[in-house]
Formats: structure tokens, C-alpha cells, sequence
């Protein structure tokens, strides 16, 4: 009996306190009535940003159906050296990416103006292992990536609902 309370209040006190799985964002059901646009962005930088997209199940194709459009455009990256080591040498870099992105409705006008969302990230770089170093950087500029769209997917809900 005892254990019985004891794990049915786990499962009310773990969900209230906030925490919840990596990647695990709530999306509206309203957000299939938004058409995100991919413009002007590097090819590769477009097909990272798709896939993300086809993973949450967002249909990227223009459509009249669809009540806003979200423009994505003059995506920036910057790696600048976060520290250095005693040798003078790089052991930290910071990767910066930032998106610029406007809402409209289907008749053009503007639901939220041009604004830009960001996010950072630090990761250690090892002279001795180069190839893990570089690795590391690629799954970071992906989850970076996923950062933005998440802060985009935030500020839809908020005004899907």
C-alpha cells in the first residue's frame, strides 16, 4: 500500500516540478496552420533546418490552407575562441547562430515584425583529437539548430493560442 502512494506521488510530483525530456517541446495542434518558409539560407543550413522540421511533423510546403507564414532568412553562425590554454592555443570555442524571421498572414501583412531569435553554445576543443572535436561541433551546430526552432515554436504557441 505504502509503495502504491509512494509511486503515485512520484508520478504527480516530477511532471509539477517542471522537468521533462530533452527535445520533448509541446507544440500546439494549431501549428499545422503555420507555413514555415526556409529563404535565402545555405543549402546545407536549409536541409538541416527541413529535416528538424519533418521530425516534428511540420509541413514545409506553401499552402492557401495554412492562417500565417513564417519566413526564415540571413541565418548567421559565428565560432569565435571562447579560452585558451597555457600554450597560447584555442580550448574552447563559442558557436553563436542567429535567424531572422518575420510572420505574416496569407495576405502579406505582418503579424510579427522582423525580429531574430539566437542561442550560443560553449564546447572544448582538443588538439589531441581533432576529428572528435570536429564531430562534436557538427552535433552541436545541429542542436543549436533545434534551439532556434524551439524558441520559434515557443513564441507560435504563444500566438496560435
Amino acid at each position: 500500500m505504502n509503495k502504491t502512494i509512494i509511486l503515485l506521488m512520484l508520478f504527480l510530483f516530477i511532471p509539477s516540478c517542471g522537468w521533462q525530456l530533452k527535445g520533448n517541446n509541446y507544440l500546439s495542434p494549431d501549428i499545422e496552420n503555420v507555413d514555415i518558409t526556409v529563404q535565402s539560407l545555405d543549402p546545407q543550413i536549409k536541409i538541416k533546418f527541413k529535416s528538424i522540421l519533418d521530425r516534428y511533423m511540420i509541413s514545409n510546403d506553401p499552402s492557401n490552407e495554412k492562417k500565417f507564414r513564417v519566413t526564415l532568412s540571413e541565418f548567421e553562425e559565428n565560432k569565435r575562441i571562447a579560452s585558451i590554454n597555457s600554450t597560447g592555443r584555442a580550448s574552447e570555442y563559442r558557436l553563436n547562430m542567429t535567424v531572422t524571421y518575420v510572420v505574416t498572414n496569407l495576405q502579406e501583412k505582418k503579424i510579427i515584425d522582423t525580429n531574430k531569435i539566437s542561442t550560443e553554445e560553449v564546447y572544448e576543443f582538443s588538439q589531441e583529437n581533432i576529428l572528435a572535436s570536429w564531430e562534436e561541433e557538427q552535433k552541436l551546430k545541429s542542436d543549436l539548430i533545434e534551439n532556434l526552432l524551439s524558441q520559434l515554436f515557443r513564441k507560435l504557441n504563444f500566438l496560435l493560442n
